[in-house]
């Protein structure tokens, strides 16, 4: 009896009600830092203590491997000689292994494979042709769509969607278009759905016919078998009297289903969550699964546990301020129980810092944190930066690197991203193909080689203006540039071990090679030499980089290294980017985050940069293809859902504080770009006369150095000459801008370019022969584009025949309805603006009634508006030139989608003129500013970097949360 009454000690009243609650269904509503997983873990030890259940009759499900092992622990350390048969698995493994004990039952094999999300879109990557796609198959890039049809097929097992559900609703659908035939967004979704149908079918077939599962069909069968099933439900039913749910707002609507019914004997289901802290809906998760339970359970008792020990009085209440902003829509207020948190721990209230530019928030919280270490008040342990998304961490990363201040970042994507897997990554790309100038740079530019960086940039140059592979040159670089001892050892070196491994190549698997790399570069000897906390995570990344090469081995026939950098390439491209390694927080490390993967953790100080609008709250994302709402079985809560997922979020952040909460912002993140508005939550935790109070620091933003002279730098005030996609391209990230004009370094050939030169090449082939008075028939025309046609950057075959016939109807459509003549094509074109001097080529000018530019493109126009114009530079470059050139009465800008058929046209006014010529000027200016500074600072977005060629050597890669 003695330990019976241990288990209570040091309880509160709530935490005892949940811990001795006997029988029935239990809600408790666990607010953050109220021990939580200590009431799970002491109410299981007095269910058995008390001989209410056996171990192995009791079943907790965790949504996380690193949930179940820490409950397994909890348990044991409780109960004197530990619990053997005590079962706490994740939803996954708890349904996989019910899958393999009884899915024969219902014709399962138990040996099915599971796919892994990257092992999912090489699957379908495999059958592709099978897919009878247009809509999500696009010609400009055929692969787009993968990711997102696999999150779709993924939302429909969650809400328990099958292949003959979605078939319904699309005839259902079809109904209505019959009866609407002339609504042309109605019909644009109705071939979206179908589309979405059929690709549905034929991936279950496939997977099917493969005996393949993911991870959707665990829980999809699980369920199907429970209620199909009634003998092996009673056997589970039987086997597990008491179950838990941890989490329970992070269910979603299948697996909350496979809880119910595995319950629904006994009853005796405990469900622990917090409303509060539902941050997961955009992998499913419904939040509704909290308010629905008390309407499953008719007598359910609701224990809410609102001792905090972690936080002080003061972070608690503005946290509860702020979170009270999504009522009504909250437990608190639909079963009317009080969820404000208490404690007794008093101390500073949060701060808020407001800045002039991003760089002096960063520099503001690098000081603050080693002033605290350096009157050893804190250690860097202490201190959390919490982000909303993994690229937010970058500039604090550089910062830490630059002034040696140890740092442990655990994001929930970005393993590809890391300097180690970079560098590993862009070996294999220049093994694939020694002449790839842009990873072979990446490869020497690697610290053990210990290359002369500017000697390194001139070779690059060298290879760039002779046209000769970057690898040629660094074979026998003295042939082109005199060089340092230790610059010359290395390249050999470089060289050496290319190859090589190209030969090894032939019969040694991936792994084998890198391992080989890995000990012979000095890659292993360079690592083995820093600090402790970022050996082990180097190696723990590299250790799961080759478990994607394992996964790839695993279900791949041609296990070669060419085909895993295919497969490589694949997989990143469709938005594959595994998290890093999480070790638990370093007390010798300042922790750098996302709050997502900060939920379950606390820290003494907590710092919450780039609380501006669009940073956090972020912008409402929403999946690429959508599961129909009439298809959706949760319940959707009223008001702004991607607000109020934001604000709950913000509450998880702030709450992981123990005693220093900083919030920040900046009206700036960049030079010369708008200002920023605060985050709305600011305003809803603090009064606008205590916001107003805050002085900006006027620390300027300082200018990141390129680490040698660049050759294109000149002198001030002196012209630079470019191309209109040059200043495209730095408007849209002047970190691309570097790597393509400063470095000079040139990307793969893509599908997307070989195709739109193609098109673009034939149509002025065909128009320049026009012109000059030559008739044109059919047959001319289909030699022109045989041969203009590139065979380069497609993925197959097929895939380039698909093309080649889409582009051959296009033209003959596009050729057949086009009246006009046009008076130029290619127009080459010379103009000083600012401190630039421009020159480029107009597509086409016709002169009629006006004079109207035309500017071709390749891509998808169907959904394309006449903004498309409004931030079209080049096309406005051109409207510059014309005008100052012809002075034309009238002036006519237009866009011309040729796969498509559609024009989007825009007359010229002489204010919009004049407004983007200044407009334009600023921007040459912007760029003269800084090339002559070398400072190029990255604008990662998931659209830039998704498209862009330097991707996979940028350590400022746009990071998904």
């Amino acid at each position: 009896m003695a330990l019976k009454s241990k288990l209570l000690n040091n309880l509160n009243k709530e935490q005892i009600q949940a811990v001795t609650h006997k029988n029935g269904p239990l809600l408790i509503i666990a607010g953050a830092g109220t021990g939580k997983t200590t009431v799970i873990a002491k109410r299981v030890a007095y269910l058995i203590e008390n001989d209410f259940a056996k171990p192995s009759e009791i079943l907790a499900l965790t949504f996380t491997e690193k949930a179940a092992k820490e409950m397994d622990e909890r348990i044991l350390e409780i109960l004197p000689y530990g619990v053997l048969d005590f079962t706490a698995k994740t939803f996954h493994s708890f349904c996989q292994d019910i899958l393999k004990d009884y899915g024969i039952n219902a014709g399962i094999s138990p040996d099915f494979k599971l796919l892994t999300e990257s092992q999912q879109i090489l699957f379908i990557k495999q059958h592709f042709d099978e897919f009878k796609l247009d809509l999500y198959k696009p010609i400009s890039n055929p692969d787009k769509f993968i990711s997102a049809l696999i999150k779709l097929f993924s939302r429909a097992k969650d809400e328990i969607v099958s292949v003959e559900n979605y078939k319904v609703f699309t005839k259902k659908y079809e109904k209505i278009i019959q009866k609407k035939p002339l609504e042309p967004e109605l019909i644009e979704n109705y071939q979206a759905i179908k589309e979405q149908a059929l690709a549905y079918e034929t991936y279950e077939k496939l997977k099917e016919k493969n005996s393949y599962f993911d991870f959707g069909d665990l829980i999809e069968k699980t369920l199907w078998l429970l209620r199909n099933r009634a003998h092996i439900l009673k056997k589970i039913q039987n086997k597990y009297k008491y179950i838990f749910v941890d989490e329970f707002q992070d269910t979603n609507y299948a697996q909350a289903q496979v809880a119910y019914l595995i319950a629904s004997k006994y009853k005796n289901i405990t469900a622990v969550g917090d409303d509060d802290q539902a941050i997961y809906a955009f992998r499913g998760a419904a939040i509704s699964n909290m308010m629905e339970f008390v309407k499953h359970y008719t007598n359910v008792k609701k224990v809410t546990l609102v001792r905090n020990y972690r936080s002080t009085k003061q972070i608690l209440d503005q946290s509860y301020k702020l979170i009270t902003n999504n009522n009504p829509e909250r437990l608190e207020v639909k079963e009317k129980v009080n969820k404000k948190l208490l404690t007794d721990k008093k101390g500073l209230q949060p701060m808020f810092w407001h800045f002039s530019s991003g760089y002096a928030e960063i520099e503001a919280t690098v000081k603050y944190i080693l002033n605290f270490v350096e009157q050893k008040k804190n250690i860097f342990g202490d201190f959390a930066i919490l982000v909303r998304a993994n690229s937010h961490a970058d500039d604090f990363i550089t910062l830490f690197k630059d002034n040696g201040i140890p740092y442990h970042f655990i994001g929930s994507r970005g393993l590809y991203d890391r300097d180690e897997i970079r560098e590993l990554r862009s070996y294999l790309k220049v093994l694939y193909n020694p002449d790839d100038n842009l990873s072979l740079f990446h490869v020497a530019w690697a610290n053990q080689y210990k290359i002369d960086k500017i000697l390194l940039r001139r070779l690059t140059n060298i290879a760039k203006e002779k046209n000769i592979s970057l690898f040629d040159i660094i074979s026998t670089p003295v042939n082109y540039i005199e060089c340092d001892e230790q610059s010359k050892k290395s390249m050999s070196k470089i060289v050496n071990l290319i190859k090589k491994h190209l030969e090894l190549s032939k019969t040694l698997n991936t792994s084998k090679i890198l391992i080989d790399y890995i000990q012979k570069s000095g890659m292993y000897d360079l690592f083995k030499n820093i600090e402790s906390y970022r050996q082990e995570e180097i190696f723990e990344n590299i250790k799961i980089f080759f478990s994607k090469i394992a996964e790839f081995e695993n279900i791949s026939e041609n296990k070669s290294l060419f085909e895993f950098v295919d497969y490589l390439d694949l997989i990143i491209e469709t938005g594959d980017n595994p998290s890093v390694f999480e070790a638990e927080k370093y007390e010798d490390a300042v922790n750098i985050m996302t709050v997502h993967a900060a939920k379950g953790l606390e820290f003494d100080t907590v710092f919450m940069p780039y609380l501006v609008d669009g940073r956090f709250p972020s912008r409402d994302r929403k999946d690429p293809i959508e599961l129909p709402d009439e298809l959706v079985k949760e319940k959707i809560p009223s008001g702004d859902i991607n607000i109020q997922e934001e604000r709950r979020l913000f509450y998880v952040a702030m709450t992981r504080t123990k005693n220093t909460l900083v919030l920040s912002a900046s009206d700036k993140y960049a030079a010369n770009k708008e200002e920023k508005k605060i985050s709305r939550f600011i305003y809803e935790i603090f009064e606008k006369n205590e916001i107003d109070k805050y002085q900006k620091s006027e620390c300027d933003f300082i200018q990141e150095k390129m680490p040698f002279e660049s050759p294109t730098a000149k002198k001030k005030n002196q012209p630079i000459i470019l191309s209109p996609s040059n200043l495209e391209t730095f408007n849209d990230c002047p970190k691309k801008f570097e790597y393509g004009y400063v470095f000079r370094l040139s990307g793969e050939a893509t599908q997307s370019l070989s195709f739109g030169d193609s098109i673009h090449n034939t149509l002025r082939d065909y128009y320049q022969l026009l012109i000059s008075g030559e008739k044109m028939i059919k047959k001319k025309i289909e030699d022109i584009y045989q041969k203009n046609w590139k065979v380069d950057g497609y993925s197959s075959r097929m895939e380039m025949d698909r093309a080649y016939k889409k582009g051959h109807t296009a033209l003959l459509t596009f050729i057949k309805n086009d009246q006009e003549k046009p008076v130029a094509i290619e127009k080459t074109f010379q103009l000083k603006l600012g401190n630039c001097e421009l020159k480029g080529r107009i597509d086409r000018v016709n002169r009629n009634k006006d004079t109207e530019i035309i500017d071709y493109k390749t891509g998808d126009g169907r959904k394309k508006t006449q903004s498309e114009i409004t931030k079209n530079i080049p096309l406005w470059i051109y409207a510059i030139y014309l005008s100052k050139k012809l002075n034309p009465e009238s002036l006519t800008l237009t866009l011309n989608f040729i796969i498509n058929q559609k024009n989007i046209s825009a007359k010229v006014t002489k204010e919009k003129l004049s407004k983007k010529t200044k407009q334009i000027s600023n921007l040459c200016n912007e760029i003269s500013t800084a090339v002559n500074n070398h400072d190029f600072p990255a604008k990662p977005t998931e659209f830039n970097c998704g498209y862009c060629h330097f991707k996979n050597i940028c350590p400022y890669k746009y990071k998904r949360v």
